[in-house]
């Protein structure tokens, strides 16, 4: 694999990420299949964890959902995932980001620099009051069962 370690220069800002954000904001599954290491056992997809685990849980409301994602995330501190959050509590602390890679990832090096490139975008929506969440907020309302959910069907 090809592990892709970021931080930023000013070390306040690396302790100021949200590791609830910086998983539900990046698209780990797209980079997981461009690099077709979707079965790799050193990069397991979160999103998928997350689902597995709240299996039939319907959640009151969105915020609920977003506690009930922390608190399994503090849980899931398994080294084999697509992003390694645990070097955040270190006194250099970095983001670990492991799902690139795959057989000839050397011959594809603008897929590499787009992807780092993303990673880095990912590293600021994770900062506290970022923008560009939508993704987050997107993921969370298609995977997770909520009470409050106001989609209605509408009859033609």
């Amino acid at each position: 694999g090809f592990h892709v370690n970021i931080s930023y220069k000013k070390k306040e800002f690396n302790y100021m990420l949200d590791p609830m954000r910086l998983v539900l904001c990046f698209n780990e599954e797209k980079w997981l299949k461009v690099c077709k290491r979707g079965d790799n056992v050193y990069s397991h997809c979160y999103i998928d964890e997350l689902i597995v685990d709240s299996q039939r849980r319907v959640f009151d409301n969105e915020e609920k959902v977003y506690n009930w994602i922390d608190k399994k995330l503090d849980v899931l501190t398994d080294k084999c995932h697509t992003i390694y959050i645990e070097n955040l509590e270190l006194d250099n602390p970095y983001v670990e980001y492991r799902c690139l890679g795959g057989l000839g990832y050397h011959l594809r090096p603008n897929i590499m620099f787009k992807a780092i490139m993303d990673m880095s975008n990912n590293m600021d929506r994770a900062l506290p009051d970022a923008r560009g969440t939508s993704f987050m907020t997107k993921k969370v309302r298609e995977c997770f069962s909520r009470r409050d959910d106001h989609r209605k069907f509408v009859p033609h």
